[in-house]
């Protein structure tokens, strides 16, 4: 009897601990199922467009291109504006377009900011998105242009300008602006025969020549320049006999290192000292006043792994108040878009007045010509 009292424990006590060992087993197994579900919600809420915690839109840029100061406070201040449910936005710029096209080789942005004539080689290449926005800032100069409020959003005009060494101009003597190309030109003449010392650089003279023709009505192919037509010889023997009596300057020099630079606008951009004066650079005798213009904006890359809403959202924020203009006005460009607030920036003489002429551009013949032209320059001097 004693025997099978023992046996009917032992039997109960295995029982006992094979259901405990069960329900730990089921219990383990639930609390590896809650964790794994954790895990997931953590992961989506984290990958989701609509978490600050997701990673950011991407947006890259080539310095020079803008206000590197302007565009990281307007990056900012959306990323703070945005709240909790906002994609953030990141910045990286790259030296020039050589640097930008080896990043493309590993990897691509969300967002770019580019030219109008990138934008549309991109699109050529279905690697940018297309949407609609409700934007309908634009001014009537790019309103029309391919892709303009669908994959490109332009951020304003690059134009060329005359920066002036006030106090360098006024010791010698030299006026404050000049009504024309040439009379800059003689003036360049004058100051180098009783200083010996060239007056004028020029960043791009591919860019002066392109300006000066297209005010004379002519077309400009730095490719293959037309030497037998009348409008091109004209502006070009201008310039040699320039070079010829010492002023101008072969070598790339940077804003303030001479009296006078024909400079790209974007070299306003950040604001300039105050020893330097900015105005639109002067044209032809009995030209027009169209000038060639680079329209610069935001393309929206196409991503498989991104909802295109965080784009949007970007966008749309971007487009929705005067964001636009100021940071074209701070980038050294001419604004495209409804204007932020008056300015006295001389780049707001050519707002909306379609005197803008946007053409797509070759960077690399404009980079020959302009590397020819100054090898003649020094020769001449």
């Amino acid at each position: 009897m004693a025997c099978h009292i023992r046996c009917g424990v032992i039997k109960y006590r295995q029982v006992i601990s094979l259901r405990m060992e069960y329900m730990m087993k089921k219990w383990r197994l639930a609390a590896a199922a809650a964790l794994v579900a954790a895990f997931a919600m953590c992961l989506f809420l984290m990958l989701s467009p609509g978490s600050s915690s997701a990673q950011p839109l991407r947006l890259w840029y080539i310095s020079g291109d803008c206000s590197d100061k302007a565009l990281v406070s307007l990056v900012s201040d959306y990323n703070r504006r945005g709240g909790k449910r906002a994609r953030p936005v990141s910045v990286q710029s790259f030296e020039d377009e050589a640097a930008l096209g080896a990043a493309f080789e590993t990897d691509m942005p969300d967002l770019l900011l580019c030219s109008h004539a990138k934008a549309v080689q991109l699109d050529s290449r279905a690697v940018l998105a297309r949407f609609k926005t409700d934007a309908d800032i634009w001014t009537r100069d790019v309103s029309g242009l391919e892709g303009v409020g669908e994959y490109f959003f332009p951020l304003g005009a690059r134009v060329t300008v005359l920066l002036t060494d006030t106090a360098k101009c006024e010791a010698a003597g030299l006026p404050a602006s000049w009504d024309s190309l040439e009379a800059l030109l003689d003036t360049a003449q004058d100051y180098a025969a009783s200083s010996g010392a060239p007056l004028i650089a020029a960043d791009s003279y591919a860019a002066v020549f392109r300006g000066a023709l297209l005010s004379l009505g002519a077309d400009f192919d730095p490719a293959a320049p037309d030497a037998r037509a009348e409008d091109y010889v004209k502006i070009y023997n201008a310039l040699a006999q320039c070079a010829y009596n010492g002023g101008l300057s072969a070598a790339e020099s940077l804003p303030g290192d001479l009296p006078c630079m024909l400079a790209q606008s974007t070299a306003v951009g950040g604001g300039l000292p105050s020893s330097l004066s900015a105005s639109l650079a002067p044209l032809p005798e009995g030209g027009s006043d169209m000038r060639p213009a680079e329209l610069l904006g935001i393309a929206v890359l196409h991503n498989e792994n991104r909802n295109s809403n965080a784009a949007i959202a970007f966008i749309d924020w971007l487009c929705g108040r005067e964001w636009l203009s100021k940071l074209a006005l701070d980038s050294g460009l001419v604004p495209v878009s409804e204007l932020d607030s008056a300015s006295d920036s001389p780049l707001l003489e050519l707002y909306d007045c379609g005197k803008l002429s946007f053409a797509d551009t070759d960077g690399g013949a404009e980079r020959e010509f302009d590397a020819q032209f100054r090898r003649t320059i020094e020769l001449l001097n």
